[in-house]
């Protein structure tokens, strides 16, 4: 892939209201992620929800499957799979606030998202990034954020709060 289109933004476009995003450009596949519009709205998603079942997904018009985990106790629980052809991303939160998406069981890069919704992407110097990877990685980053708090945080946060000094 040529480093032009490594250090180019795709096209993105979001409707949090209507649960859609297309992400597009003139080097990258299209993609687009669309919930259900009988489906409820978590605003804590971008797209919505993380309900397989309330979730569509598309490359140039073709439909794939994507698989978001329900989060938990774990940052690894609040991944995403998506199985295209013979291709198989995870995109996993590995800190607060990036993500990485993977390809096949290799990094390919890491993602960081604003509340803006607009996404950077840092890619591997060794991995051999492909348009796909650019458009299936934004797609994610943008549709359900990047980085994951543990629960299991939230829960000694949440304990901390009722606990009186002496």
């Amino acid at each position: 892939m040529s480093s032009e289109l490594l250090h180019t933004v795709p096209s993105i476009a979001l409707n949090r209201e209507n649960g859609v995003l297309v992400v597009s450009g003139p080097a990258i596949p299209r993609v687009r992620i669309a919930r259900d519009w009988r489906a409820g709205r978590n605003k804590d998603v971008p797209i919505g929800t993380r309900v397989a079942k309330e979730l569509t997904i598309s490359v140039d018009d073709a439909a794939v499957v994507l698989l978001p985990g329900r989060p938990g106790l774990i940052r690894r629980s609040h991944a995403v799979t998506v199985q295209c052809g013979e291709v198989t991303y995870e995109y996993v939160p590995d800190s607060y606030r990036r993500s990485r998406l993977v390809r096949d069981g290799r990094r390919v890069g890491r993602f960081r998202t604003r509340i803006t919704g607009r996404a950077k992407a840092e890619w591997e110097p060794q991995a051999d990034v492909r348009p796909l990877d650019v458009a299936i990685g934004y797609a994610l980053a943008v549709a359900f954020g990047t980085g994951a708090r543990p629960a299991w945080l939230d829960a000694i946060d949440s304990t901390a709060d009722f606990v009186s000094p002496l």
